[in-house]
């Protein structure tokens, strides 16, 4: 799940997504902190969803923000554009709604694990096929 927070307090907001645990897998600090807000929130890093309530005030906003799962959204997140597109759509469309936030959830960590590692991106079609967010590889 992914969570938006902006406050009058600074200029921007923060992003946060959430796996299927509610567990923090994602953050992009889009804001303009002050060096205090900056290390009072490092500080108190939200691990799990239940961690966005102490960022709650009167002068926050704290929103989920309900997921694209469109094969198009897949096809632009995924940004490797080999192999046949027609079989990668059909492959997205008969996933469940859960295994498409998955497998959209997965694709930044899977993106940083090729990096580490210097190994190939899988082609669309097979990412999905294999359902690589399952496996974790």
């Amino acid at each position: 799940m992914k969570y938006t927070l902006t406050s009058k307090q600074f200029k921007g907001e923060m992003v946060f997504i959430f796996n299927s645990r509610n567990r923090l897998v994602y953050f992009d600090l889009r804001a303009e902190l002050s060096d205090e807000q900056h290390d009072f929130f490092m500080a108190h890093m939200p691990k799990t969803i239940s961690g966005l309530d102490r960022f709650r005030t009167p002068t926050s906003s704290i929103k989920q923000v309900e997921p694209d799962l469109s094969f198009q959204s897949f096809w632009s997140e995924y940004n490797y554009k080999e192999g046949t597109k027609k079989r990668a759509e059909g492959l997205w469309n008969r996933l469940s709604r859960i295994n498409r936030i998955l497998a959209i959830e997965f694709i930044r960590v899977y993106d940083g694990k090729l990096a580490q590692s210097g190994v190939a991106k899988l082609y669309p079609e097979t990412y999905l096929s294999n359902q690589r967010w399952l496996t974790n590889e």
